[in-house]
């Protein structure tokens, strides 16, 4: 039976720090929710009987428990994994790369010492590591020394294996004493541990007092940030019932659900004034738009008399809507790329530019050119806008918002006529010329992005 050392306890506690009502960890910048991506890295530290154990890994895997093969290899399940070294981790690496993330690994020592070439690409992208223990084994029963020794030699060996020092550690496989051992050993080896998540108990990060630090003044309490684990939202699913069918859609709906059941504020993912800011852009920017997009037929006779291009006129609209139906695909994939806000701002001044130069065209086909530009920002302006309203409120409240964003569509092509009119017909009070109703949607756009 493995010896517990009570001093190394940690306390069980059913309160936590919350409010009966919830709790608001006031993440930075307003933020409603903090996501943590971790890539548990294994391939080369499970179980093989060519490291001298009596049976091949049987967890894990994409056929599920296999029971493995007892005293000897089992090639479907260790080319599983190596499936995983060779092909899926790269793949996580370089996806990372594309959206500018950063991951922690929980990495196994040995499995990086395997795949050297991986270890030092994690580090040259800016990935932290952290101890997930020697090789990927049970130490439920070593006793205290052996804990301390194989801590000691997991960040051991992970440091000579990625140059780094792991900043935290996820064992998971430990003994009653490994949780408290961890910042022991950090400290005995030169180093601060900064976090642990041999913990389950919570959605947010949280400190505790380390046992021995019970009687101890608060200002000479070191701690220990507690960054919580789940089986919830891992690969668990795949190999337990019930789990997930589909490795598409069922991970992406467990992952969202559960990101928005952490959400404190359940009727948005921003604060209060943050929220209404950004919908009131959304709605005057589609207001916007969409008074540009009606509002011109009205003028186009009097363009084309002015312009001399009654034949061919009808390309003020049609070169607008190519361009609008072109690129929403494109802003919505360059969004992804570099941010909402941006690639939407962008958009918006794309449009009080062509709009402003439109109102000065001297001849059709610099008008036509111009008006596909405009195209191309209201394109923009309409992909953005229910993208942006997905992503900053929850689903039970997106219909409502996406209802509220619909009307403006509605009432920009209700008044765009009646706005271009009054600045084309004889007698209106603000018969100043076509050219007017471009120069006021450019104000107008210009203004929506200054706002935002």
């Amino acid at each position: 039976m493995v010896h517990v050392e009570e001093s190394l306890q940690l306390p069980r506690d059913f309160e936590g720090k919350r409010s009966q009502c919830g709790h608001d960890p006031q993440w930075p910048e307003g933020a409603r929710i903090a996501v943590s991506f971790v890539l548990n890295y294994e391939e080369g530290g499970e179980r093989n009987p060519l490291d001298g154990d009596g049976t091949s890994e049987p967890y894990l895997w994409e056929k599920g428990p296999s029971g493995g093969g007892r005293e000897q290899r089992h090639l479907n399940g260790e080319q599983d994994y190596e499936y995983g070294s060779r092909c899926g981790a790269w793949r996580i690496l370089r996806l990372m790369k594309e959206f500018g993330w950063n991951m922690t690994l929980w990495a196994i020592a040995v499995a990086m010492e395997r795949n050297p070439t991986f270890a030092q690409a994690c580090v040259r992208d800016g990935h932290e590591i952290g101890a997930h223990g020697y090789r990927w084994l049970d130490i439920w029963d070593y006793s205290l020394e052996d804990d301390k020794a194989y801590i000691k030699k997991t960040c051991t060996a992970l440091e000579a294996a990625t140059g780094e020092f792991p900043v935290g550690a996820y064992f998971g496989r430990g003994t009653p004493n490994t949780a408290s051992l961890l910042p022991i050993m950090w400290k005995e080896m030169g180093h601060k541990m900064l976090y642990t998540s041999e913990v389950y108990n919570e959605d947010s990060p949280y400190w505790i007092d380390l046992p021995w630090e019970k009687e101890l003044p608060d200002n000479e309490k070191e701690g220990l940030l507690m960054m919580p684990y789940n089986y919830d939202c891992n690969d668990g699913k795949f190999h337990m019932l019930p789990g997930f069918v589909s490795s598409n859609g069922a991970t992406y709906e467990q992952c969202q659900d559960a990101a928005e059941a952490a959400v404190f504020d359940q009727t948005n993912l921003l604060p209060q004034r943050q929220l209404v800011t950004v919908l009131c852009v959304l709605a005057a920017s589609m207001f916007i738009s969409f008074v540009e997009q009606n509002g011109i037929s009205v003028a186009v006779p009097t363009i084309g008399e002015e312009l001399r291009a009654e034949e061919i006129i009808s390309w003020i609209g049609t070169s607008a809507l190519i361009a609008n139906t072109m690129f929403q695909v494109f802003y919505g994939r360059l969004s992804d790329l570099y941010g909402r806000k941006s690639v939407f701002l962008s958009a918006l001044a794309l449009l009080a530019v062509s709009e402003l130069v439109c109102g000065f065209s001297r001849h059709a086909t610099m008008l036509f050119v111009f008006r596909g530009l405009t195209g191309v920002a209201n394109g923009g302006i309409t992909a953005l806008t229910m993208m942006i309203v997905s992503d900053i409120v929850t689903l039970k409240e997106r219909g409502k918002y996406q209802g509220i964003l619909g009307s403006c569509v509605g009432a920009g092509s209700i008044a765009g006529p009646f706005i271009a009119a009054a600045f084309t017909q004889p007698g209106t009070w603000a018969n100043t010329s076509w050219r007017g109703f471009f120069w006021l949607v450019g104000a107008l756009a210009f203004g929506a992005g200054v706002v935002a």
